[in-house]
C-alpha cells in the first residue's frame, strides 16, 4: 500500500513537473516571440526586406527572410542563422562587417544596439512565429497620413508681410539665432563679383568689371550686375547644363533607332528657354507635350527631346513576347523614375513591384503612370508646321517599320533553305525606304521626340516576336505583380498620383502626356515649386535647403529652413514661375553676399554650415573650369548653339555644354571631374578629388594649348613687372601681391628660353587652386 502510494505520488509529481516545464516553456516562447515582434521584425523589415523578400519581388543571393525556415536556411553564401549560436551565424558576420565581401546592409553598418538585438535573438534560439511571414502583404497605402508629410502639405507663407527682398535674410537669421551663429559682413567686391559671375554665367568677370565694382560696391551697382549677367546669353548656357543633368541628356541615341535627328536641338531649346525666362510651368509642359500646346510654335517641338532622348533598349525579335514586354517595362520604369525625381522629388519607380515601402505611392499609381508611357513612342519629330509634320512623321514611322522588317527578314534568311523570298522582301523594303527618305531628309530639321502611339508585342512565329505601334488606339496597362509582365492583374486607367488627386481623374486625351504635365501644376504645384526652388538654391550656395534634392519623401531629409522654402515656393508661383525672379531674390540677399571667412566658434555650433554663417569654398565644375581657361586664353568661341564637337578635338574652342556627350561612352575627362553618367537622372554633382585630376592638369594638351595661346597674345615687349601684372589681371583677375611679383620677375627675367618659361609660368597660373576655386 505504501509502495503503491509512493508510486502514485511520484507519478503525479513527475506529471506536475512536466506540466510546469511546459508552462514555463510556453511563457518563454511567448516572451521570445514578443521580443521578435517588437525588436527583430522591425529591423528585418527596414534593412533586409527590400532585397531579400519574395513578397517584395526580390530575393538576392537566394536569401529569403519571409519565414523562419528560409531565414535560418540562408542562401548562396551558406547557413545564415544557427539558432543559439550567434558566433557561428553568417548573419552576424554580415551585420558586424567582419567580412569586406559581405557587409549588410550595404547602405551602412547598423548601430551597435541593433546588432546586439540580433545577437540576443539568435542566442535565445531565433524564435519567431512559425506561421507568420516576416514580410506580410501590405494593407494598402495610407494616403491621408501621407498628406501630413511636410512636402505634401499646401504652401504657407507665414511672413507674407515681408518684402521679397527681406524674406530670405529674415528666415536665415531666425535659424542663426537659435543656433548661436550669425551672418558675416559683405564679401570684398572682387570676391563677390567673381561669385556672382560664375553662379549666373559659369564664366569669370573681366578685370575691368572687377575694378569698376571695386570703385562702386554699392547695392545699386550690384543689382545692376545681377541684371547684366541674367541678360547675357551665357546665363542660359550655364543653367541649361544644370537642367540637362536632371533629364540625362545625351548627344547620341541608340544605334538601332537609326535616328537622323539632332539631339542638340533639344539642348539649344533649353538654353533659349532659360535666356527668355520661359515660365517654369510652360517650360515643363512643353517638354512633355509641346506638340499639343496651342501657344507653342514649331521651334518648341524641340522641347520633346526630354522624352525623345530617354534610354531605350534593344528589342531582339528572336525573344519571346513576355521577354520583350519585360524590356519595354524597364523603359517605362526609367521614364517614370526621371519624371518623379526631376519634378516631384519622389522615387516613383520604387512602386513598380509593390506599394512604395516608405512613401504614399501605390503600385496602382505606378501602372496608371506607366500607361502614359505605354502610349508614347520615341520617334524623330520634324520641326515644321503641323500640316507638314504629319507627312514627315508618317514617313519616319514607316521607315522604322521597314528597318525592323529588314532585320527580321535577315534573321529568317540566315536559316532558310530558299533565301530568294527573303532577298526579295529586303530589296523591296530598301527601295521603299529610299523613296520615303526623299520626304523625310530634304532640308527638314528634326529632334528625337515622341508621338502618341500604343506599343504592343505579338508572336509572329514560333521563334519570332514583333513590336507593333498603333496610333489610333490608346491602351491602359495592367498591374504587373512583382513587376513581372507575365503575371498581370487589374488594368489601371491612366491618371495622376492618388496622393495629389483623390478623385483619380483619368487621362483621356491621347497618351495623357499633356494631362500629366497639367496635373503636375494643377494638383501638385506646391511640391513642384518646392523642388525647383530647392534646386536653384543649391546651385547658388553649394548646398540645398533639402539635402536630398530628388527625394522629398519620408526617407529624404527634412528642410533646414522649411518656412523659407515655402515662402520662396509660394512667391515663385505668384511671380508667374519666373526663374529669373527667383535668382534676383536669392542673389540680392545678404545671405548670398556675405563673406566666407572661417569662424571656429560658429563651426563648432554648426559644423555643416546648415545655417549659412558663411559662404562655403567650392571647386569649379569641369564646365566652368574649362570654359574659364578658354576665356582667359582668348580661345573661347562665343557662338550659341549648334551641333556638338568632340571634347578631345584640338579645334574645340566652344563652351563645354557643346561638347559631345555619349550615353554609354562618357568622355574620360568629364568622368574624372564628376560629370554625371547620362544613363539616368542625376540629382546633384558629387564632389570628386582624385590624383588623376592633378595628373590631367599637369599633362593635358588642352591646358598647355591654352597656356601657349595666351603667351602669344600678351605683349612681351614690356617690362617684366608689367608682363607679370597683365597675366595676373587676365588669369586671376587681380593684381599680384608683392611676393608674387618678385617670384614672377625672378622666373621670367632670364632671356634664355624666355618664351618657353613664359608658357610654363602661364600654365602654372592656369592650374592654380585660386583659378579652380570660388572664394
Amino acid at each position: 500500500m505504501i509502495h503503491s502510494r509512493r508510486t502514485f505520488l511520484g507519478r503525479q509529481s513527475g506529471r506536475l513537473a512536466a506540466l510546469l516545464l511546459i508552462v514555463i516553456g510556453m511563457r518563454s516562447a511567448a516572451a521570445d516571440e514578443a521580443y521578435f515582434e517588437s525588436k527583430v521584425r522591425p529591423l528585418l523589415l527596414e534593412h533586409c526586406a527590400e532585397c531579400h523578400s519574395a513578397k517584395h519581388g526580390i530575393v538576392e543571393a537566394n536569401f529569403n527572410i519571409d519565414s523562419r525556415t528560409t531565414l535560418l536556411g540562408g542562401g548562396d553564401r551558406g547557413i545564415a542563422v544557427v539558432a543559439g549560436m550567434p558566433q557561428a551565424s553568417l548573419l552576424m558576420r554580415a551585420v558586424r562587417y567582419d567580412d569586406t565581401d559581405l557587409e549588410m546592409p550595404p547602405s551602412g553598418k547598423l548601430p551597435d544596439e541593433d546588432v546586439q538585438i540580433l545577437r540576443k535573438w539568435i542566442a535565445d534560439g531565433a524564435v519567431m512565429p512559425e506561421g507568420t511571414p516576416v514580410v506580410s502583404q501590405q494593407a494598402g497605402v495610407d494616403f491621408e497620413k501621407g498628406r501630413q508629410h511636410w512636402a505634401y502639405r499646401p504652401l504657407v507663407d507665414s511672413k507674407s508681410s515681408k518684402l521679397d527682398s527681406e524674406v530670405i535674410d529674415y528666415w536665415v537669421r531666425r535659424g542663426q539665432r537659435r543656433t548661436g551663429v550669425r551672418v558675416q559682413t559683405q564679401a570684398a567686391p572682387e570676391i563677390l563679383i567673381r561669385r556672382l559671375a560664375f553662379t549666373l554665367t559659369g564664366l569669370p568677370p573681366t578685370f575691368k568689371e572687377v575694378e569698376d565694382f571695386r570703385a562702386d560696391p554699392t547695392s545699386s551697382r550690384y543689382n545692376a550686375l545681377v541684371e547684366d549677367y541674367l541678360a547675357r546669353p551665357q546665363y542660359g548656357e550655364r543653367w541649361a547644363r544644370h537642367w540637362l543633368d536632371l533629364v540625362r541628356y545625351t548627344d547620341t541615341t541608340a544605334s538601332w533607332l537609326k535616328s537622323t535627328a539632332g539631339a542638340w536641338r533639344y539642348r539649344d531649346w533649353v538654353v533659349k528657354a532659360f535666356n527668355e525666362d520661359l515660365a517654369y510651368d510652360q517650360f515643363v509642359k512643353y517638354q512633355f507635350a509641346s506638340d499639343t500646346q496651342p501657344e507653342a510654335g514649331p521651334e518648341d517641338l524641340r522641347a520633346l527631346g526630354m522624352l525623345g532622348l530617354s534610354p531605350t533598349y534593344w528589342k531582339e525579335p528572336r525573344l519571346a513576347p513576355v521577354v520583350l514586354e519585360a524590356v519595354i517595362a524597364e523603359e517605362w520604369e526609367e521614364r517614370i523614375d526621371m519624371v518623379g525625381r526631376t519634378f516631384l522629388g519622389m522615387s516613383l519607380a520604387c512602386a513598380r513591384c509593390h506599394d512604395h515601402k516608405f512613401d504614399p505611392i501605390s503600385q496602382r499609381d505606378y501602372y496608371a503612370l506607366a500607361g502614359v508611357f505605354a502610349n508614347t513612342r520615341i520617334l524623330d519629330v520634324a520641326i515644321v508646321a503641323e500640316d507638314k509634320r504629319e507627312v514627315v512623321r508618317e514617313a519616319d514611322a514607316r521607315i522604322g517599320d521597314l528597318n525592323r522588317l529588314i532585320h527580321r527578314e535577315s534573321l529568317a534568311r540566315s536559316t532558310a533553305d530558299d533565301k530568294t523570298i527573303h532577298d526579295k522582301r529586303i530589296a523591296e523594303a530598301k527601295a521603299k525606304i529610299a523613296e520615303l527618305k526623299k520626304v523625310t531628309e530634304t532640308a527638314v530639321q528634326k529632334v528625337p521626340g515622341v508621338v502618341d502611339a500604343s506599343i504592343g508585342v505579338i508572336a509572329e512565329s514560333a521563334d519570332m516576336s514583333k513590336v507593333v505601334y498603333d496610333e489610333m488606339k490608346m491602351v491602359n496597362v495592367a498591374v504587373q505583380h512583382r513587376g513581372n509582365p507575365a503575371t498581370k492583374g487589374e488594368v489601371m486607367p491612366r491618371r495622376f498620383l492618388e496622393l495629389f488627386n483623390g478623385e483619380k481623374d483619368t487621362f483621356n486625351q491621347g497618351s495623357g502626356r499633356a494631362e500629366l504635365a497639367n496635373a503636375l501644376f494643377q494638383n501638385a504645384e506646391f511640391l513642384v515649386a518646392r523642388v525647383i526652388v530647392n534646386r536653384v538654391w543649391g546651385h547658388h550656395f553649394g548646398q540645398h535647403l533639402v539635402a536630398t534634392p530628388s527625394d522629398f519623401g519620408f526617407q529624404g531629409h527634412a528642410p533646414t529652413h522649411p518656412e523659407l522654402l515655402d515662402a520662396l515656393a509660394m512667391r515663385l508661383i505668384e511671380n508667374q514661375w519666373s526663374l529669373k525672379w527667383l535668382h534676383r531674390i536669392i542673389l540680392q540677399s545678404q545671405t548670398f553676399k556675405q563673406g566666407s571667412v572661417f569662424n571656429a566658434r560658429f563651426a563648432e555650433r554648426d559644423p555643416e554650415n546648415q545655417f549659412y554663417w558663411k559662404i562655403d569654398r567650392r571647386r569649379l565644375d569641369i564646365e566652368a573650369w574649362r570654359d574659364s581657361m578658354l576665356t582667359v586664353s582668348g580661345r573661347l568661341d562665343n557662338q550659341i548653339g549648334g551641333a556638338p564637337i568632340d571634347l578631345s578635338d584640338p579645334a574645340n574652342n566652344r563652351r563645354t555644354i557643346y561638347s559631345m556627350v555619349k550615353r554609354r561612352e562618357l568622355h574620360d575627362v568629364l568622368k574624372m571631374h564628376g560629370f554625371p553618367e547620362p544613363t539616368g537622372h542625376s540629382p546633384k554633382r558629387e564632389d570628386v578629388d582624385t590624383p588623376l585630376q592633378q595628373l590631367y592638369a599637369l599633362n593635358s594638351d588642352f591646358i598647355w594649348d591654352c597656356a601657349m595661346n595666351l603667351s602669344v597674345e600678351v605683349d612681351v615687349d614690356v617690362p617684366v613687372d608689367v608682363l607679370v601684372s597683365s597675366l595676373y589681371q587676365r588669369i586671376l583677375v587681380r593684381m599680384p601681391s608683392e611676393t608674387e611679383l618678385i617670384l614672377g620677375l625672378e622666373f621670367l627675367a632670364e632671356e634664355k628660353n624666355r618664351s618657353e618659361r613664359l608658357v610654363r609660368y602661364v600654365h602654372t597660373l592656369l592650374i592654380s587652386n585660386e583659378f579652380a576655386f570660388l572664394e
